[in-house]
């Protein structure tokens, strides 16, 4: 009887994206890239005159010019905003029922008067005149604002009087740079977005196309018919650039017109989408915190065991902060009196200088992250109380799953198993050696979970069997102290590495003994 040898075929895998995840990685990746030109929602790119504006050395002559321009406008609207010069002007009528804040509450009666938060103490008592009756005369008002000794910006106020109702006009006008070097800054942030977009194709994007490739020629898996790879995004790589944190952060402190053309957008309650303008430039001061972050990370990260901070959270608090101190009226008004008794170096009675009052600004969202840190390390303390968080595992376990985008992003694409979460989420061998050596960290302060990819394998009905996170190897930073060995395996993949970390004799003061089992220049380890 002859026998026939069948040999069995081979399982065919199938290697694929998930969607979905390269969807919203590139939608972040859009968002960063686009983030130099969000200067622009508030001023032009090259400012553009209507018509010849006096010089401020004639303040008779300015004040006049701008109230020709801008009272017909402000007719029939309370909230202008020009985008060719990127003037704001603002009208409030004040009826006679408010006169009786005039005796006991002239405090709250200036805060009724839009733009009133950059009004100085002497156009203050003069608007209060004005609007009481005790000066029937229209006020006509000039004053500078200056930063570092440089006048970067003017405030013009003007009233009018028609019966019972007292009108008053106010005006924000920064100064803007000539079209030549418009030209230049607009084009520095033309190279910042590519210089961005370089990095998230170098760092991340070509690691991970790498991947891609590897596992469609190298199938991991044997039972499984289906190969899918759920990829990350690059957002805490670009925030822990130094040379792109600051360029945020100089752009900001460079441009204090458009952090006050912001405020006043912020303030005003006419306009919706002047106060979505001016939330989201209050979100770009997160880069102040960013800074903050990598100046710890250079110079503390080994002595300071804080939680790595989510820079999406960060982000989110720091817009929130920024809106809700913004619309608190008396925190404005009681912090400029106090800078303007305390920092004023011109000391003019029609003056502000913004100087001391950024500063302070800065110092504030630079702390930001640090409290984020504080309070995250304390939810952990009491909301994980089954895991030590001192302990190896718990370390391990906090670096591995403490943030909250990673968490929301999984949850988003479903990569855990739902019978088996736990087990299936503690995948990840480079969180084993940062809670065992901190020093191998080389950013310990901006968590980088959110780059992380997961390989996925799946059954012919596509149900999940398995899943393996895979984090960059960029993120380890060896240092001397490290024992490190390598040992190669056929099995792996020619990017795709894994650690096996052991630690040091409780006698022995160097790191880890780390073996790095796959290819030597792995890209990525599991």
């Amino acid at each position: 009887m002859q026998q026939l040898a069948v040999s069995a075929k081979p399982v065919v895998v199938h290697v694929g994206l998930h969607w979905t995840s390269l969807v919203v990685s590139c939608l972040f990746t859009l968002n960063l890239v686009a983030m130099p030109f969000y200067f622009y929602l508030h001023m032009p790119i090259i400012p553009v005159e209507e018509e010849a504006v006096p010089g401020v050395n004639s303040t008779r002559a300015y004040v006049t010019s701008m109230q020709a321009r801008y009272t017909p406008r402000l007719a029939n609207q309370v909230y202008v905003s020009d985008v060719h010069s990127g003037i704001i002007a603002l009208r409030t009528d004040l009826s006679s029922e408010l006169l009786g804040l005039c005796d006991d509450h002239k405090a709250l009666l200036v805060s009724r008067i839009q733009g009133s938060v950059f009004f100085s103490p002497s156009i203050q008592a003069m608007t209060i005149e004005f609007v009481c009756g005790k000066n029937h005369t229209n006020v006509d008002a000039l004053w500078g604002h200056y930063y570092f000794g440089v006048h970067v910006a003017n405030s013009v106020l003007w009233s009018s009087q028609h019966g019972d109702v007292s009108t008053i006009c106010y005006l924000f006008d920064p100064f803007v740079h000539y079209w030549t070097c418009s030209i230049l800054e607009f084009l520095s942030r033309v190279f910042l977005s590519g210089y961005i977009a370089h990095q998230c194709w170098r760092y991340f994007y070509d690691p991970v196309a790498q991947l891609f490739g590897d596992l469609r020629s190298n199938p991991q898996g044997k039972t499984c018919r289906n190969v899918q790879l759920v990829i990350g995004e690059p957002t805490s790589l670009v925030v822990s650039n130094a040379w792109i944190v600051l360029a945020f952060t100089m752009d900001i402190l460079l441009h204090p017109g458009t952090l006050g053309s912001a405020t006043l957008r912020l303030i005003q309650p006419f306009d919706v989408w002047g106060g979505v303008l001016g939330s989201l430039y209050f979100g770009r001061l997160v880069w102040v915190s960013y800074a903050a972050l990598w100046l710890w990370n250079y110079l503390y990260k080994h002595s300071a065991r804080l939680s790595p901070v989510s820079c999406t959270v960060c982000a989110w608090t720091t817009t929130v902060l920024g809106v809700v101190l913004t619309k608190i009226d008396f925190i404005w008004t009681l912090a400029l009196q106090l800078f303007m008794a305390m920092f004023n170096v011109h000391q003019a009675v029609e003056a502000i200088d913004v100087t001391f009052g950024t500063i302070v600004s800065c110092v504030l969202y630079g702390l930001v992250p640090f409290g984020l840190a504080y309070v995250e390390g304390t939810y952990w303390r009491l909301c994980w109380a089954k895991i030590n968080p001192t302990s190896f595992n718990g370390r391990a376990h906090r670096l591995a799953h403490g943030d909250v985008k990673l968490r929301f992003l999984t949850w988003l694409y479903r990569v855990h198993n739902k019978q088996d979460d736990a087990t299936k989420s503690d995948r990840g061998s480079i969180y084993k050696l940062f809670a065992m050596d901190e020093r191998s960290q080389r950013n310990a302060t901006v968590s980088q979970n959110s780059t992380d990819c997961y390989v996925r394998s799946l059954s012919a009905t596509m149900h999940q069997l398995d899943v393996a996170r895979v984090s960059l190897a960029s993120r380890i930073k060896w240092h001397k102290d490290m024992s490190l060995t390598f040992q190669s395996n056929l099995s792996t993949t020619s990017v795709l590495g894994e650690l096996h970390v052991s630690e040091a004799s409780d006698n022995s003061s160097s790191g880890p003994s780390v073996t790095l089992v796959g290819a030597k220049n792995a890209l990525w380890v599991q």
